[in-house]
């Protein structure tokens, strides 16, 4: 199974991040969290120029960093991005908020879901 698009220059960036200790040989499970979460960004990336993804159990520098590389590349290939984020200070970066309560803050009964989308900014 192929993870990513060998032909896309984001196919290797993760070698050329400030991570250089990494290779094609390093196993997964020696990869700290902010890297291993950008290899999989990266890899999506590789594929399509639209994403919603998430940066949990990342530190701040390690989310602000993964935030910035993907708007970066974004911006770049004219694509889109749907970050599901838990940190305050990353909505000044963003150019619309979407919030998302669900069932009043409690889990829900049954099967049944209610959403309440409240956008801050314009489409």
């Amino acid at each position: 199974m192929q993870i990513a698009n060998c032909k896309s220059p984001l196919y290797k960036r993760i070698f050329e991040d400030k991570w250089k200790w990494i290779t094609p040989e390093t196993r997964l499970e020696k990869i700290p969290g902010t890297p291993k979460k950008l290899l999989t960004l990266y890899a999506a990336l590789s594929k399509t120029k639209d994403i919603v993804f998430d940066l949990v159990a990342l530190d701040d520098e390690g989310y602000e960093y993964s935030f910035k590389a993907i708007e970066a590349i974004v911006k770049q290939d004219e694509g889109s991005a749907i970050l599901l984020h838990c940190f305050d200070n990353m909505e000044e970066y963003a150019s619309n908020i979407i919030t998302l309560e669900w069932n009043a803050g409690h889990p829900p009964e049954g099967n049944e879901f209610q959403y309440n989308f409240k956008l801050k900014g314009g489409l």
